[in-house]
């Protein structure tokens, strides 16, 4: 489906996969810059810098070297796009483009059918605005919990490795958009087929 295609999707998870495969052999300058490029792609991979850091900090480093990581690793990313932006005359509004899909609900999106409920029941009630305005909410809530689930396993360090922490937080994401076009599950596929640990049938 990507490569049929020439989706950008692939372009993006490929490009944050190849910069946790760098700092994985300490190639720093190098993986902080494959991770901008795949930011730069589609920001939704955002969701991934937790893990970048935690990946450079190594497995069992200290509070203090992890906020470093996390520092640098975002400092970082934050000027690459700000020069990209001034480079290209666009500054940030390509993030606000990339966002745009949030208003188009199809039928296979369930958050989405759940936001456009949620909205239609607070316009019987309020009106037509309060209907949006609680729909956007709705949405809203979701990316939080898309961005908590990634502050809190970067903060936890559940017993799982920082790409299938990665997979699950793309996977929730996905999960939680208004829209779910079918290439939106090959963001957390790869990630997670870098596993170590099975489960059987379920999985």
């Amino acid at each position: 489906s990507m490569i049929a295609s020439g989706h950008n999707d692939a372009l993006m998870v490929g490009l944050m996969m190849w910069a946790f495969v760098a700092l994985r052999r300490n190639k720093v300058v190098a993986g902080l810059l494959l991770a901008t490029a795949a930011i730069a792609i589609k920001p939704i991979v955002v969701l991934c810098l937790p893990f970048i850091g935690l990946t450079w900090a190594g497995k069992n480093a200290s509070w203090g070297r992890r906020w470093m990581c996390w520092i640098i690793t975002g400092v970082t990313v934050a000027f690459v796009l700000t020069l990209l932006g001034i480079v290209t005359g666009t500054w940030f509004g390509w993030i606000t483009a990339m966002a745009g899909q949030g208003m188009a609900i199809f039928p296979f999106a369930p958050f989405g059918l759940l936001g456009l409920g949620f909205g239609k029941l607070v316009s019987f009630a309020g009106g037509a605005q309060a209907g949006l305005i609680a729909q956007a909410l709705f949405y809203a809530v979701g990316k939080l919990i898309a961005i908590g689930l990634a502050v809190w396993f970067a903060l936890a360090r559940p017993k799982i490795s920082p790409l299938t922490a990665s997979g699950l937080v793309l996977l929730a994401a996905s999960l939680l958009n208004p829209v779910i076009q079918p290439w939106y599950f090959y963001w957390f596929l790869p990630f997670l087929l870098c596993r170590r640990m099975y489960f059987g049938f379920v999985e």
